[in-house]
């Protein structure tokens, strides 16, 4: 081969050479303009979707606010959970699409059923004033600190929608037979709350330093403004707002959901009492426990767990919730007697 058939086998090397790279280039933008469409796309379909289902939970909310009046307490609380279903559908929609989504969208787009949440909150005081607790109950007698006390009523009434009790402080108190009963804890300090039975839903609020021990709840569970305290639970929902250094002993058939809250422990719920069983049996509870799984919304990041929560280990558990209970009881009567 001359030279000059060996120069032009090494131009044409050098243009072929440079082509493939001009065609791998061109490829590589080809496909980085496509997803950069694709995620266009998404955010569209994200944000038409989000804000068709963001106004419809607000036409609910007005309408259950135009017709309070004619509704019962039960056909209320019916509404209010399936606005706060669809709230957590709507932010369960959102943590699943955040890939694609700019900070901007993500803040913006929480806000907003922030807003909802806020919103259903204020109507549900305004539409469902407290009742105030008639409950008797008496303070632990520092010279018999196993006592404990059961929840009078007049005998010939009916428990209404809403009991339980409120602004108590230094007590051993219990609710029996509160079957599809709506029950409320609100203002409760270094107290033991037994809830034996099976309550349809149960609203704790403003719980410190406190142990609460609720049987099978046929719904939800909510926990707002509580801190300092042990909860042994079973329900399809809890939902958690506002709370912090709260210990969880779980069985939750659907999920739970917790907001604005850290330094929450979560375990398998280990708590037990007699007849315990039949109030499971009556709750329809299924076997699924879903304790572990814990959406905080807070807490976009599919890739890392949440630092506001975390798992009891198996040393640190409550197994037997006597010693537990005794040496709460204890607490209680000395801090009664000083």
């Amino acid at each position: 081969m001359t030279d000059i058939e060996k120069r032009r086998d090494y131009i044409a090397k050098v243009f072929e050479e440079r082509k493939t790279e001009r065609d791998k280039l061109k490829l590589q933008k080809q496909l980085e303009a496509k997803e950069f469409q694709s995620d266009v796309e998404n955010d569209a379909y994200f944000f038409n979707t989000f804000s068709a289902e963001i106004a419809e939970i607000n036409e609910d909310i007005e309408k259950l606010k135009n017709a309070a009046a004619q509704l019962t307490d039960s056909e209320k609380n019916e509404d209010f959970l399936a606005i706060n279903s669809r709230c957590e559908q709507a932010r369960t929609f959102l943590r699943d699409s955040t890939r694609f989504l700019n900070k901007h969208r993500i803040q913006s787009c929480s806000e907003a059923v922030d807003g909802i949440l806020q919103k259903t909150s204020a109507l549900r005081s305004e539409i469902q004033p407290k009742k105030k607790f008639t409950f008797k109950s008496r303070k632990i007698a520092s010279k018999a600190p196993t006592a404990t006390v059961e929840s009078t009523e007049d005998k010939n009434k009916k428990f209404s929608i809403e009991c339980g009790f409120q602004d108590k402080s230094k007590e051993i108190l219990t609710i029996k037979d509160v079957n599809d009963r709506n029950v409320e804890l609100d203002n409760i300090q270094d107290c033991i709350i037994h809830i034996e039975g099976n309550p349809s839903t149960v609203h704790c609020r403003h719980i410190k330093q406190s142990t609460i021990l609720i049987g099978p709840v046929t719904t939800s569970v909510f926990i707002d403004s509580c801190n300092d305290s042990v909860f042994a639970l079973s329900c399809q929902q809890l939902r958690c707002h506002d709370s912090s250094f709260c210990q969880f002993y779980l069985h939750v058939t659907s999920n739970a959901i917790i907001e604005n809250c850290k330094k929450f422990e979560f375990a398998e719920n280990t708590y037990s009492y007699s007849d315990m069983k039949k109030d499971y049996d009556r709750s329809k509870l299924n076997e699924t426990n879903n304790w572990m799984n814990v959406k905080d919304f807070n807490w976009l990041s599919d890739t890392e767990a949440s630092p506001n929560w975390s798992k009891i280990s198996h040393s640190e558990m409550i197994h037997d919730w006597t010693d537990k209970l005794v040496i709460e009881t204890t607490r209680i009567a000395n801090l009664s007697s000083s």
